[in-house]
C-alpha cells in the first residue's frame, strides 16, 4: 500500500519519487503533494516536475499540468548527460548516444527530453521504428513538445511514410495556422502521396501568409507542372521574381521559349550570384536558352558549368557502384533464388519499373498506367528506406552492404519487408485497380531484393541507347541522389554498371525480369506494348496505345512529352552535341552496339 506524502528530508529523491507513482492513479491530490514535497527541497528536479504534471493532468487542471510540463524539459536540458548526448549527435556522432542516455532512461523512462535527444540519434542512424517510438513516448508525456513533434514529422519523412508525418503534423497546424512554413510542409507530404490538388490548396495557403516568398511561387508552379496545367504553372513560375528554380521551372516546362529579355534577366542573376546555392538552376536554364537558340556551344558550356557545381556537392564514386556489383554477382546467386523463391510476401500487386533515369520509364509507366486493371502511383523511395531501416537494425557499419545481410535473413523477416512495402505503397493508391506501379529508376540495383520479398511482384526493365540515356541525364538538373549525372564519365560507368547487374540478375533469377528496349517500343509499339502486358498478366487494352489522353499527375521530367503521341525526338538527340561528347563516346565503346542484348 502506497504511503502517505513524505517530504524530502524523510527518504531519499528516488523513494519520494516511487511513492507519488504509486500514489498517481488512485490518489492524484496526495502524488501533488508528494511532488511538491520533493520540489521544496529540490525545485529544479525534473522527475518531480514530471510527477507534478502528471497529477494535475489527473485533476484536470490542464494549465498547472502544462507549466509544470514546460518546466520538466526546461530542467531536463540541463542534465549534463542529455547535454552530453545532444552534443555527440549534433557533432556526427549519434552513435555514441544510446551508450550516454543508458542508465538517465533506465530511472527516467518517461523524460521526454532524453527520448527526444535518444530519438533524433536513433533517426540518424537508420534505427527509424525505434526513433519514431521515442518520439511518440515523448509526446505521450507532452503533446505540446514541439521539438519531438518535428522530429516525429520528419522521421516519418526521412523514410517514406508521408501519411504517417501528415498525420504528426496536424497538431502543429492546428496550433499555429499562421505559420506558411507548416502549411508548405504539409503540401510536401500531400504531394508525396500524390494529392496535387490539396497540396496546392495548402500552398495558397502559405502565398497568403508570406505574398512575397518566391520559393511558395516555385513550389504551386512545380504542382501545376505535374497536374498538366501548363499556363498556370507558367504564370506561378513567373510570379516568382527573381529565383533562379523559377527560371528552371520555365524552362523544365518548355512551353515557350525564353526571349531575349528573359535571357537578359538570367545572365544578371548569374553575375550576381557568385556563391549563391541554387546557382546549378540558373545554369540549367541559361543552357535551355541557348539551346532554343541554337547556341550548341553556349549551351553545352552552362550544362557542364552547371553539372560542375552539383558534383562539388555531391560526388559520384564509379568504384564504389562496381565494387557493388561484384558483391550482388557473389552473394545473390540462382541457388540462392532458387532454395529461397518460395520466400517473402506472396502479393502480386507491385510493378516495378526499373533502369536508368531519362530511358523511357515515364512512357512505360504511362502505357501501363492506361490499362483499367493497372494504377499509376510516382517514384516510390520506398525500397531505399526499407534497404536503410533493415541495414541499421542488423547493425550494418556506415557504408556496408546490405546484400550481405540478405542470404542469412529468415523467411519470416522476408515477409514481414514484404508487407512493409506494401503498407507504405497504400496510401499512394487512389483505386481498387489489382496491380500498381512504382516507377522509382534506380530500384534496378535492388531487383534482387525485390525478387526476395515480393517474389510474384513483376519488374519491368526499361532500357535506352546509352548514348542518348547518359547525354539526357547530363543536360537535366536532378536533385540530390544521382551524383552519376554530374559528369559523363560518371554516367558512362553508371550505365556500365546498370548492364552488369542486370545480367547477373537475368542468370541468376531467369525470366523475373522484361526487358524494354526504348527504340524497339517507338519503332515497334503494340507488338511491344502486347509483350509487355503478357507479361504483367493483363489482357491488351487498346487504350494503353492512346497513353498520352490519360489524364493522371506526373512528376517526373518526362511529364511533357508523355502527354504528347509517340514520336521518335529523343532517339539519337545526343548527335546535336556530339562535337563536346567525343570523350563520352569513348567511355561509352562498345555498349552503344550492344546494350540490348
Amino acid at each position: 500500500m502506497a504511503r502517505q506524502p513524505v517530504s524530502y528530508r524523510s527518504g531519499s529523491i528516488e523513494a519520494g519519487l516511487e511513492n507519488g507513482r504509486k500514489l498517481l492513479e488512485a490518489k492524484p491530490a496526495a502524488a501533488a503533494l508528494q511532488a511538491r514535497a520533493l520540489l521544496r527541497a529540490e525545485p529544479r528536479n525534473t522527475a518531480a516536475h514530471r510527477l507534478f504534471a502528471q497529477a494535475m493532468a489527473a485533476l484536470g487542471r490542464s494549465e498547472d499540468a502544462r507549466m509544470a510540463r514546460a518546466r520538466a524539459v526546461q530542467f531536463s536540458r540541463e542534465v549534463p548527460a542529455l547535454t552530453e548526448a545532444h552534443r555527440a549527435t549534433l557533432a556526427g556522432h549519434p552513435e555514441r548516444v544510446e551508450a550516454l542516455l543508458r542508465d538517465h532512461l533506465a530511472l527516467y523512462p518517461d523524460d521526454p527530453v532524453a527520448l527526444m535527444i535518444d530519438g533524433e540519434a536513433l533517426a540518424r542512424i537508420g534505427r527509424a521504428r525505434e526513433a519514431v517510438r521515442r518520439f511518440e513516448a515523448a509526446l505521450a508525456f507532452m503533446p505540446e513538445y514541439v521539438e519531438a513533434r518535428m522530429q516525429l514529422v520528419r522521421v516519418h519523412q526521412q523514410y517514406f511514410d508521408p501519411a504517417a508525418a501528415l498525420a504528426a503534423l496536424e497538431p502543429l497546424l492546428a496550433d499555429r495556422p499562421g505559420l506558411a512554413d507548416l502549411h508548405r510542409w504539409k503540401a510536401s507530404l500531400l504531394s508525396n502521396l500524390g494529392q496535387h490538388t490539396l497540396a496546392l490548396e495548402s500552398l495558397a495557403t502559405a502565398a497568403a501568409l508570406e505574398p512575397a516568398n518566391p520559393d511558395i511561387r516555385v513550389s504551386i508552379g512545380d504542382e501545376q507542372r505535374t497536374l498538366g496545367a501548363r499556363e498556370q504553372a507558367e504564370a506561378a513560375y513567373r510570379g516568382a521574381g527573381a529565383s533562379m528554380r523559377a527560371w528552371w521551372g520555365l524552362a523544365a516546362l518548355g512551353r515557350r521559349p525564353f526571349d531575349g529579355a528573359d535571357m537578359a534577366a538570367m545572365r544578371a542573376m548569374l553575375s550576381d550570384a557568385a556563391r549563391d546555392p541554387e546557382l546549378p538552376y540558373l545554369h540549367f536554364a541559361l543552357a535551355v536558352g541557348h539551346e532554343q537558340a541554337g547556341e550548341r556551344s553556349d549551351a553545352f558550356r552552362h550544362f557542364a558549368a552547371g553539372n560542375a557545381l552539383k558534383a562539388a556537392a555531391e560526388p559520384f564514386d564509379a568504384v564504389a557502384v562496381e565494387a557493388e556489383v561484384a558483391r550482388s554477382r557473389r552473394l545473390l546467386t540462382p541457388a540462392l533464388f532458387a532454395e529461397r523463391g518460395g520466400d517473402g510476401c506472396p502479393a502480386p500487386d507491385p510493378i516495378f519499373i526499373v533502369g536508368m533515369p531519362r530511358s523511357g520509364s515515364t512512357l512505360v509507366e504511362q502505357v501501363l498506367a492506361s490499362h483499367p486493371q493497372i494504377e499509376g502511383t510516382a517514384e516510390l523511395p520506398i525500397l531505399p528506406a526499407l534497404v536503410r531501416i533493415m541495414g541499421a537494425e542488423h547493425g550494418l557499419a556506415p557504408g556496408g552492404s546490405y546484400r550481405t545481410l540478405l542470404p542469412g535473413l529468415p523467411a519470416s523477416e522476408l515477409t514481414r519487408i514484404g508487407e512493409e512495402y506494401l503498407r507504405l505503397a497504400r496510401p499512394h493508391r487512389k483505386t481498387d485497380r489489382p496491380y500498381f506501379l512504382d516507377k522509382l529508376p534506380h530500384n534496378w540495383a535492388d531487383a534482387g531484393f525485390i525478387r526476395l520479398i515480393l517474389p510474384r511482384a513483376r519488374i519491368v526493365d526499361m532500357r535506352r541507347a546509352p548514348m542518348d540515356v547518359c547525354w539526357s541525364n547530363f543536360r537535366l538538373l536532378f536533385a540530390r541522389g544521382h551524383p552519376a549525372s554530374n559528369s559523363l564519365g560518371g554516367m558512362a560507368a553508371y550505365y556500365r554498371s546498370y548492364v552488369a547487374m542486370m545480367a547477373d540478375y537475368d542468370a541468376a533469377m531467369p525470366g523475373a525480369i522484361h526487358r524494354v528496349i526504348y527504340e524497339r517500343l517507338v519503332d515497334d509499339f503494340e507488338p511491344e506494348v502486347r509483350r509487355l502486358l503478357d507479361h504483367v498478366g493483363v489482357p491488351f487494352d487498346p487504350a494503353c496505345l492512346d497513353f498520352h489522353k490519360t489524364a493522371r499527375p506526373v512528376a517526373t521530367a518526362s511529364s511533357e512529352q508523355v502527354r504528347r503521341p509517340l514520336n521518335r525526338d529523343g532517339i539519337g538527340a545526343w548527335r546535336a552535341y556530339a562535337a563536346w561528347l567525343g570523350p563520352l563516346e569513348e567511355a561509352v565503346g562498345d555498349l552503344e552496339r550492344t546494350y540490348a542484348g
